[in-house]
């Protein structure tokens, strides 16, 4: 799938109507609570899985309805598929628009959910290109570990990058003796390995978003409120490691933020010399709900702003964006 350049989406969650325009590799989203960020992203995440069967098995809504007793997926399906759909614009089926294509998801038609799998296994779980803002490791990491191993130089790789978390690490390697499968980090200072999660919310959060960019190449990938784990100190190596790994995947990222310090440092990552020219691939958009308290829209920004922008907000006190 290619980058995309226009994204229009009519009739989904918040928005009756909305779109993104001149569309970069590295998009930062921006604006108050409540305004839209996570519905935009999820609304790219539709058009990535170009399948709202597969995008609604992956929402949380329909994940409780596969946890909830008794659960009556026909019964459910219109309703599951509503609450997808714009309250004020009573329309039964939602739009999107993107570069030059078009496609409409209709609720009886595309949106059973009773067709739906219970679980997926196959390589499209994997793939499903959205993180949200609490999601750090779970047993689907060892998956995409068990893919990334196979390469040794990507391996090679992902040590390296981890090392901004965990120094000493050496090597890293699955263990199946559990119930569960847990990745477990060895390193130079101790003889014994160590699971992931003992290292921090911090070098979880990076190591699925490595792994995620990893396994989209040449796709796009969505992260809700990507400063959630990460300690300002580790802003810039944070940054600087994402970017070059969405770089050499050529993967394009949606990313949100409210944090001011994680956005100055996202600029100034982008003026050391070896990244420079991927200046005039970065965006920055604002979006602003409309004073009808039903339209929101979006200002773009491109890189010489988006700098001013994100120290302006260094200054606001309590850190924070708010448009």
């Amino acid at each position: 799938m290619s980058h995309l350049t226009f994204f229009k989406i009519e009739n989904f969650k918040r928005f009756e109507s909305f779109e993104l325009s001149n569309i970069g590799q590295f998009n930062i989203i921006v604006g108050d609570n409540n305004v839209g960020k996570t519905t935009l992203l999820e609304a790219l995440t539709v058009h990535s899985a170009f399948d709202l069967k597969n995008y609604l098995f992956h929402s949380d809504i329909f994940q409780k309805l596969l946890q909830a007793k008794n659960a009556n997926f026909t019964q459910k399906q219109n309703e599951v598929f509503n609450l997808f759909l714009n309250k004020d614009s009573k329309k039964d089926f939602l739009n999107i628009f993107w570069n030059s294509g078009q496609k409409t998801f209709i609720n009886e038609k595309n949106c059973k959910l009773n067709d739906l799998p219970i679980s997926f296994q196959n390589e499209k779980e994997l793939k499903f290109p959205y993180i949200p803002f609490y999601k750090a490791y779970d047993e689907d990491l060892v998956d995409f570990y068990n893919q990334i191993r196979k390469d040794r130089n990507k391996k090679r790789q992902l040590i390296e990058q981890l090392k901004i978390f965990i120094p000493n690490i050496e090597n890293i390697e699955v263990n199946t003796e559990y119930e569960k499968r847990i990745i477990e980090v060895y390193e130079t200072i101790s003889n014994s390995p160590h699971p992931i999660t003992s290292y921090g919310d911090g070098a979880n959060k990076l190591l699925r978003i490595l792994f995620e960019i990893a396994t989209n190449e040449n796709e796009k990938l969505m992260v809700d409120e990507i400063e959630t784990g990460i300690h300002f100190s580790r802003f810039e190596k944070f940054w600087e490691i994402v970017i070059t790994a969405a770089k050499t995947f050529n993967v394009q990222l949606f990313l949100t933020t409210h944090n001011a310090e994680c956005l100055l440092y996202f600029s100034e990552v982008l003026k050391k010399e070896n990244l420079k020219k991927l200046q005039k691939s970065t965006r920055a958009y604002t979006l602003r709900e409309l004073p009808d308290k039903k339209t929101v829209k979006s200002y773009l920004r491109e890189f010489e702003e988006f700098e001013y922008i994100a120290n302006y907000y260094r200054t606001e006190q309590n850190a924070e964006m708010r448009g």
